[in-house]
């Protein structure tokens, strides 16, 4: 157990970090949004977080697999694992990698459970550890959020290493 919570102290807080010296981009609509832990070209091992709006049962998210298109240039894994991956604090069920899209499954909430909705924000925190990385080449580049039916894009500016 303490192994447990001095990994997610430590996850939070390399994503604390990370969204302090990083970029925070939005939607034009302003409903989605992404942040760097580095708009450097070329950086390595940059964490991505993703936020859209949604609707939370007892708190949590629910729906449909979340799917991030990342831009061309984009350093991808072949896999990421489920360790590097949280949504709303909780490790994903399923991570998919295929080609420049990410696949991320909602966590699966077992047992009792009560009956309120509301409005919330959804938030994918993906790990330096995922080994992401920022196309070598300055500019704007377009991020893709998709759940479901619901799609947003989020331009996003790589600077000059």
């Amino acid at each position: 157990m303490k192994v447990r919570v001095a990994a997610a102290a430590a996850f939070a807080a390399l994503l604390a970090a990370g969204g302090a010296a990083g970029a925070l981009f939005q939607s034009p609509n302003g409903e989605a949004t992404v942040s760097l832990s580095s708009a450097a070209a070329g950086a390595r091992d940059v964490g991505l977080t993703v936020q859209i709006p949604t609707v939370l049962q007892c708190g949590r998210p629910t729906g449909k697999p979340v799917a991030l298109s990342l831009p061309r240039g984009v350093r991808m894994p072949g896999a990421i694992p489920l360790s590097a991956v949280r949504v709303n604090g909780v490790q994903a069920s399923k991570v998919v990698v295929a080609n420049r899209v990410v696949t991320v499954t909602l966590p699966v909430h077992r047992g009792i459970t009560c009956f309120a909705l509301i409005d919330g924000k959804l938030k994918i925190a993906i790990a330096p550890s995922a080994s992401l990385g920022n196309p070598s080449s300055p500019g704007t580049y377009t991020f893709g959020i998709r759940q479901g039916r619901t799609a947003y894009a989020v331009p996003v500016t790589i600077k000059p290493a």
